[in-house]
């Protein structure tokens, strides 16, 4: 069988290969970033919803949790009992979640490139944008793509500066006011030290967990089902928060505060890819030539290509 003839390119045909790797890598990184965001109504967002949905269904007797065969029956009625006031509202904000998640598959695609091209912070996309075309002009080898590398770590730093003094802070759920702490539940409702064993832990903050709902939601002493009932009034509860609450409108999660080693890593990146894409490299080796001791590598690539070979014996 006849091999393939492999076609030689002249050299400096392509960028070596340390240098392909690492623009290859940033496109790849900053195409996953444009996925990312652009896909965001049918990831994050779909979860945020359907999660703080089934809260309300819970309360209204239309979840899937069913401890026995009555519990749906005995959520309803609860949920029956409840002031004309606050049926309303729990089934107006019901009904705005599934409105939200179920809306048609082209407006889920048009908000997620409304959020890339104007929700995420101008820093980011400008990274984005510069990424793409200055990884295309290295792998093209255009004149002063290297030099314009620089750009991507002064993009970054000017994120890093806007994202430590100008982004909104961590959103704070409003769940933090009602759930308590591990200690807490440790320390004044379970009363015991916890086991080495992680079902045992398991086990032991589920009893602390249920205590601290017996002890603080269950008012109507005298009914059936005490824990059932204190749980549901917790539940309601949350859903109260969530009610009178600024509403937490998901694209503005995107300009939150980012962790600042985070930030450290995505701006020692982009120095490190501008850094190698400046490197002087040896044609003949395809590897970086360090700026001290140039010389020495120098004459040793000149001595191997010149050396004569050595006649047969």
């Amino acid at each position: 069988m006849r091999k393939r003839n492999r076609k030689q390119h002249p050299p400096g045909t392509f960028l070596p290969m340390r240098q392909r790797v690492f623009a290859i890598t940033q496109l790849c990184i900053a195409f996953s970033l444009i996925l990312w965001f652009a896909f965001q109504p049918f990831m994050g967002e779909y979860f945020f919803l359907k999660s703080r949905l089934n809260l309300y269904d819970y309360v209204m007797g239309k979840g899937t949790v069913a401890r026995d065969l009555n519990f749906k029956e005995r959520q309803i009625n609860r949920f029956e009992l409840l002031n004309e006031s606050q049926k309303k509202w729990i089934n107006e904000d019901a009904h705005l979640l599934e409105s939200v998640l179920k809306r048609p598959f082209t407006k889920k695609m048009e908000d997620g490139l409304l959020l890339l091209f104007f929700e995420i912070p101008s820093f980011e996309l400008a990274w984005i944008v510069f990424s793409i075309i200055i990884s295309i002009m290295l792998l093209k080898k255009k004149e002063g793509a290297k030099a314009a590398a620089w750009i991507l770590p002064f993009i970054t730093l000017c994120y890093a500066f806007s994202n430590y003094y100008t982004v909104t802070p961590p959103y704070k759920s409003p769940d933090l006011i009602l759930f308590p702490q591990e200690h807490t539940l440790l320390q004044d409702y379970l009363k015991e030290p916890l086991s080495q064993s992680i079902e045992e832990q398991r086990s032991q903050l589920k009893r602390g967990w249920d205590q601290f709902l017996l002890s603080q939601w269950y008012t109507e002493k005298g009914r059936e089902h005490p824990l059932e009932e204190a749980e549901f009034a917790f539940t309601i509860e949350r859903l109260k928060h969530y009610h009178t609450s600024p509403k937490r409108v998901w694209k503005s999660s995107f300009r939150e505060q980012v962790n600042h080693i985070l930030v450290a890593a995505y701006l020692f990146w982009n120095i490190l890819f501008a850094a190698m894409m400046n490197l002087p490299f040896s044609k003949e080796l395809e590897r970086p030539i360090p700026l001290i001791g140039m010389r020495r590598t120098f004459l040793k690539s000149y001595f191997i290509k010149k050396k004569a070979p050595t006649p047969a014996r």
